[in-house]
């Protein structure tokens, strides 16, 4: 008795051939396209590729390979008749390759007597420079694993390429976030529903892309075999669809698709995407000019890691937080030069170069001038160069991290949140007073020569109750209630530079967020007290209309006697935003020019507008002050 789907009138002494009229395929397929000049060499070695991973044991007790069929051009003929289906379709090859495989049912230790038996399948189709594989025996993630070595004479699709070839109305998506990972923004998200192109939000959307899509396609040839529900996954070169009766549809569907994508790659340009609006991962360097700003690793990103690591990357997230001044990019390259500061003055720049690999970029990190002290200069570049520390972003609406470079479509609408006060007096570059530990930073705000922002804090907000929360577990640097019972929390950094022609710098404000979206909740629901409880400060800061008191109590009576409908505000005090420079931006972006500061102020816009959005969902509105 025979292999099903083999044929029984083959007569070679290797295992009889696949018969494909037996066939009945899903339409399941990862496509490659050939990067070398010889396409049918290429082919044979994918075909060894494929007779490799048929042979492969892996988890399994045995593999046999019991079918196989390899035709390498139109002119040659097999028994069936299928021959005559891949000349006509314009097909250049085919291999099939069937096994057997024993393993163990996977709820059984190893070792048992009782053996699952599988029967699987790989076809590939060739045609030109590109190939469809449809396989049981390796998966999409393999094959393009494969494709992307550099011996390979095959590459995957460019994901731009399939997430623009296929159009229809998007059914369902699935994405993965570019964005700094935040405790109130999803990593990943998925969403269904009719048409998906109407459902996009520009201020949350934009920061995710694309993993996977499925769309109701509708092709413009009205007898097409592809046609209905697709499933198409950009980042790994595949395409799905439905199950199909015969070889013959698997193959005109599977020419239907690679007619597409050779449209689509004949293009000067790149496609529109099906879905629009969310972030596109490129594969070239080449438009992505004039660098702008930079973020730092963010906590949340930090926690992700291993344990055994932690401790050190937030060291070194918060040294280059603390160090970072501003980016200069190239207006004709990807090339970045960033300012290294320390207590606000200069040290020197860290030169950061992405270059192209097959299938990633790589962040090469130099020195560039040293006009101060080059110990931090140095330390910032080998931080970056041992660590995917930090993210740049571009003019020309790119975005470099973590070894991929995204376009993204920037276009939020502005924070109305922002207003601008006088810190003359007061140093904007130090965030507290100098001292160590928490008790003595307490015992010095306001007091004596203290002229940081925590002491311009004090004094602006000199109506009402004060505490300062300063310290591990803080629920804010302050809290305040004014007299008509408004409850404030106040969260501050200190600015970069104090030069007034300091640029717009989102840096500045990322750790800021973090800390505003992580205690948000507790301003409502009713730990706030419990927080504050048992102090771990031995006498915290305390004022009352200016003047210091001994304790919290007066501030926690007043706590008490607030009512459900007294308002509850968020402020981040940011002094590095200067209103000269927010003014130029803003009338930059209402002109519609481009400039540096332009561009980080609408990457500062849509952080802001994220964050409000979470801030309201326990409070009433967030403020962000900067410097007049």
């Amino acid at each position: 008795m025979t292999e099903a789907g083999a044929s029984t009138t083959h007569t070679n002494t290797g295992p009889p051939e696949v018969q494909l009229g037996s066939l009945r395929l899903y339409f399941s397929v990862t496509i490659l396209e050939c990067v070398t000049d010889d396409a049918d060499r290429a082919f044979h070695e994918l075909v060894k590729f494929s007779q490799s991973s048929a042979k492969h044991l892996g988890q399994s007790i045995s593999s046999t390979v019991i079918a196989e069929t390899l035709i390498g051009g139109p002119g040659d003929r097999f028994e069936d008749g299928s021959t005559e289906i891949l000349a006509d379709l314009g097909f250049d090859g085919l291999h099939a390759i069937a096994r057997r495989r024993q393993a163990t049912p996977s709820w059984l230790k190893t070792g048992n007597d009782l053996l699952d038996t599988h029967h699987e399948l790989t076809l590939t189709l060739r045609r030109g420079r590109l190939v469809a594989i449809r396989s049981d025996i390796m998966d999409a993630t393999k094959i393009v694993n494969w494709a992307s070595t550099l011996s390979s004479p095959y590459r995957p699709l460019l994901p731009e390429i399939l997430e623009g070839t296929f159009k229809g109305d998007g059914k369902m998506l699935w994405a993965q976030g570019v964005h700094r990972r935040r405790t109130t923004k999803p990593d990943s998200k998925s969403i269904s529903g009719g048409r998906l192109q109407d459902v996009f939000d520009a201020t949350e959307d934009f920061s995710f892309a694309l993993t996977a899509m499925r769309l109701d396609y509708t092709p413009a040839r009205s007898d097409a075999t592809l046609a209905g529900s697709l499933t198409i996954s950009p980042e790994r070169s595949h395409i799905s669809s439905r199950s199909l009766p015969d070889f013959g549809s698997f193959a005109a569907s599977t020419d239907e698709a690679l007619s597409m994508v050779e449209k689509s790659l004949s293009g000067e340009n790149p496609p529109d995407p099906a879905l629009p609006g969310y972030a596109r991962r490129t594969s070239t360097l080449s438009g992505v000019l004039g660098a702008f700003d930079l973020r730092v690793i963010s906590s949340e990103e930090i926690a992700s890691h291993n344990a055994d690591d932690r401790d050190l990357l937030e060291t070194h997230a918060e040294f280059l937080r603390e160090s970072i001044g501003e980016v200069h990019g190239n207006p004709a390259s990807a090339k970045a030069s960033l300012e290294i500061c320390r207590d606000g003055a200069l040290q020197g720049h860290v030169v950061l170069n992405p270059t192209t690999g097959k299938n990633k970029f790589t962040l090469s990190v130099g020195l560039g001038k040293i006009t101060g002290a080059s110990e931090p200069v140095c330390r910032a570049r080998d931080i970056i160069d041992e660590s995917d520390a930090v993210s740049i972003y571009y003019e020309s609406g790119h975005m470099y991290t973590s070894g991929q470079i995204f376009t993204q479509n920037l276009n939020p609408p502005p924070f109305q949140g922002v207003q601008f006060e006088d810190f003359s007096g007061f140093d904007i570059l130090r965030e507290k007073p100098k001292a160590s530990g928490d008790n003595e930073i307490h015992r010095r705000i306001a007091r004596g020569n203290d002229r940081s922002i925590f002491s311009w804090i004090v004094d602006y907000f000199s109506d009402g109750w004060l505490i300062c929360d300063d310290g591990s577990g803080e629920v804010a640097d302050f809290l305040h209630i004014s007299n008509d019972g408004t409850l404030s929390a106040i969260h501050a950094k200190a600015a970069g530079r104090s030069s007034l022609n300091r640029r717009i710098s989102v840096t500045r404000f990322e750790q800021l967020v973090s800390q505003a979206e992580k205690n948000v909740a507790t301003l409502r629901d009713g730990s706030l007290l419990a927080a504050l409880y048992p102090g771990r400060i031995r006498m915290p800061a305390c004022f009352t209309d200016g003047k210091r008191v001994d304790d919290r109590s007066e501030f926690l009576d007043q706590y008490r006697m607030r009512t459900a409908s007294d308002r509850t505000y968020v402020y981040l005090v940011q002094p590095h935003l200067l209103k000269s420079r927010y003014n130029e931006a803003r009338e930059a972006t209402a002109n519609g020019y481009s400039t540096p500061d332009a561009m980080s102020l609408a990457l500062l816009d849509n952080l802001l507008s994220s964050t409000d959005r979470t801030i309201r969902n326990s409070c009433d509105q967030l403020f962000v002050v900067g410097a007049i």
